[in-house]
């Protein structure tokens, strides 16, 4: 025990510089539950209320927590009797512990709270962008395939290039669009297979992320539509993430 290596005229010193000299973070963290428990109750009243109070909670509460944590100590040392120090100092250190663990815990659900909605946002402004980039294929089909007869990549794009009109223009095997979406094609030249044959649909074209949408939750720009040809009509593949209603 730390009072047998005090002499016994210094340990009234000793148990004053361990009562009043260190900070208690129990009675900072949990100041109202520590005050109630440490007979504090007007300190335990005046925070539970002004917890309730926003922003001027935080300008009451604040002051207080670490006025507790300077005297936590002292009151807790008055308010209860223990064996020795270090029965004290056991105790002053769980309260410290589960302190600090609210606290974390508070800090993430504020974290999450303030960030998960703003990440949804744009997970479902991004859903809606590409449904409409791939609206665009979808509505021009019926054109295409009324005039395809070659189906390598450079054709597909050519002939969706022309039923875009003049907001989009052809680049080989690619389509750009005013509005920043790219369509890439990939064909195997026969298309008799999904998969053999697709169009990669990215709604902000070189701009990240540039990473393809196979998660609901995650925020991607890119989604592949599979191509299929059976007596010269265009069948395609759609992704079922994209219309997952939530």
């Amino acid at each position: 025990m730390i009072e047998d290596n005090i002499p016994e005229q210094n340990q009234e010193n000793a148990i004053l510089y361990y009562v009043l000299d260190k900070f208690n973070w129990g009675a900072f963290f949990l100041n109202w539950i520590w005050a109630l428990v440490y007979k504090k109750y007007i300190f335990a009243v005046i925070i539970f209320i002004f917890k309730l109070i926003p922003l001027l909670g935080i300008i009451v509460v604040l002051p207080l927590s670490i006025w507790m944590g300077t005297q936590g100590n002292k009151w807790a040392w008055n308010a209860k009797k223990y064996k020795n120090i270090e029965e004290f100092n056991q105790i002053q250190k769980r309260w410290a512990c589960v302190g600090i663990c609210i606290f974390l815990l508070e800090v993430l659900g504020i974290f999450f709270a303030l960030t998960i909605p703003s990440l949804m946002d744009e997970n479902i402004k991004t859903r809606i962008a590409v449904r409409k980039a791939v609206r665009v294929i979808v509505k021009n089909t019926a054109f295409v395939q009324q005039e395809i007869t070659d189906f390598s990549a450079e054709e597909f794009a050519r002939h969706y290039s022309n039923a875009m009109g003049d907001t989009c223009r052809n680049e080989g095997n690619k389509i750009i669009c005013s509005n920043g979406v790219e369509y890439s094609f990939e064909s195997d030249g026969v298309c008799s297979n999904y998969k053999d044959c697709s169009i990669l649909v990215d709604i902000n074209g070189p701009n990240e992320p540039n990473e393809m949408w196979v998660e609901r939750l995650q925020e991607k720009d890119r989604v592949k539509l599979y191509i299929k040809m059976t007596d010269g009509r265009i069948s395609l593949l759609m992704p079922s993430v994209l219309y997952h209603k939530k």
